[in-house]
């Protein structure tokens, strides 16, 4: 009995060439290279700094030129004449409104980056599914392989039986076709980790798919929420608005003028060409600024509001990964016991049905027993792997960095 048992352990545990050890993190990140996800990340950053520039050189070299035509006709004159007006201004952010502005820069641009690591994430959980459904397949179609082997064996001893006249034909017959009936649903899986394979070489090329090798949790539920991509952004969100809101009720603040005119003059009666220096200060009263302000102080509350909704879907999501991988944890006990016995059963069934003391139909209701719990402990030990996965590498952050 304890031969059979190692020698079914050593089944699910047989290695491959496709099944090597790789990183998970490692291969998401590849994948992530191959999409260009850090490339879209640097271009924020480039495109941030370089809107950061532009508003530095705005708080004092921003100008201005203003051209203006004028024909006059005076009265004590016989003919219009006219004037030809030229002025260059700067308008110079005395009060650093600007900085206002720049925060708000690089806020949006940590927005944008949050939503890079959303897309990480999303990539992240798709590759694992596949890889997950993956190992799942391949470990069944060594099962469903084996088992076709071993009942091949049995085949040849029944139609060796009805030759010598010992069963009716009708009994290796019935062997026969239920073999050809599970022999198909082998033909189907090998095209399943067939097409499962394929789809992961979209994404990283050449590369082995990567076994689950986390055994435990090494997290809790605060630094899942904490990693969170989608929290970060809304929290970066509330604080653009308070900013936009800043910024709104500074706007009315002066800023300095100063500039050289030049006027062109026609007029007989004046003193030619005109040169001039000025200052001053320009100020701006809208009269919608306050309701803007209002507004946004309301929406940063109301992504306030949308934060906290969010981050108790983040609870319940991590209480789903956990109870699956508990649930997980308990069916493998359960079954544990429960393959000793049917793998014992199957050793006498086996022996009684190649002596004809049992019927085709004990021994294949016997056979399916053992297969559906060998089945059940293939598909419980992928969750919990897959589950222990999601959950230890969303909670470090790594995919993101």
């Amino acid at each position: 009995m304890t031969k059979i048992v190692k020698s079914f352990a050593l089944f699910i545990i047989i290695p491959s060439a496709l099944l090597a050890s790789n990183s998970i993190v490692e291969y998401v990140k590849t994948a992530q290279k191959r999409l260009s996800l850090e490339d879209q990340i640097q271009m924020i950053n480039k495109e941030k700094n370089l809107r950061i520039s532009a508003k530095k050189l705005q708080s004092f070299a921003n100008f201005s030129v203003d051209i203006q035509y004028t024909q006059t006709k005076d009265q004590l004159l016989p003919n219009y004449f006219h004037t030809i007006d030229y002025s260059l201004s700067d308008n110079i952010d005395i009060f650093n409104k600007n900085s206002l502005i720049i925060e708000k820069l690089y806020l949006e641009s940590e927005k944008s980056k949050y939503l890079i690591w959303q897309r990480k994430e999303q990539l992240f959980l798709s590759l694992v599914n596949m890889i997950a459904a993956y190992h799942r397949i391949h470990k069944l179609l060594t099962l469903h392989q084996r088992f076709y082997n071993e009942q091949k064996e049995i085949l040849t001893k029944l139609t060796e039986a009805y030759k010598a006249g010992a069963i009716p034909k009708i009994e290796s017959e019935r062997f026969a076709n239920a073999l050809t009936l599970f022999h198909g649903r082998i033909v189907q899986e090998e095209e399943l980790v067939k097409n499962l394979s394929q789809r992961l070489n979209l994404y990283v090329p050449d590369q082995p798919i990567p076994n689950f090798e986390e055994v435990s949790i090494h997290t809790d539920i605060s630094n899942f929420i904490k990693q969170n991509p989608l929290l970060r952004y809304k929290k970066i969100e509330s604080k653009i608005a308070n900013k936009e809101a800043e910024f709104i009720k500074k706007s009315w603040l002066p800023d300095a003028v100063i500039g050289a005119a030049y006027q062109q003059n026609s007029d007989p009666t004046a003193n030619g060409n005109n040169y001039s220096f000025f200052t001053g200060i320009h100020m701006n009263f809208d009269s919608g600024l306050k309701k803007e302000a209002e507004a946004a102080k309301v929406q940063a509350l109301r992504v306030k509001s949308e934060e906290i909704s969010l981050k108790i879907k983040e609870q319940e999501r991590y209480l789903d990964y956990l109870g699956k991988i508990q649930a997980a944890k308990r069916k493998e006990k359960i079954l544990k016991p429960a393959l000793q016995r049917a793998l014992l059963t199957m050793q006498r069934v086996k022996t009684a049905y190649l002596k004809h003391y049992i019927d085709f139909n004990s021994y294949l209701q016997t056979l399916q027993s053992l297969l559906s719990i060998q089945e059940e402990e293939i598909d419980a030990l992928i969750t919990k792997q897959k589950n222990i996965v999601i959950l230890n590498t969303l909670s470090t952050g790594k995919i993101y960095e």
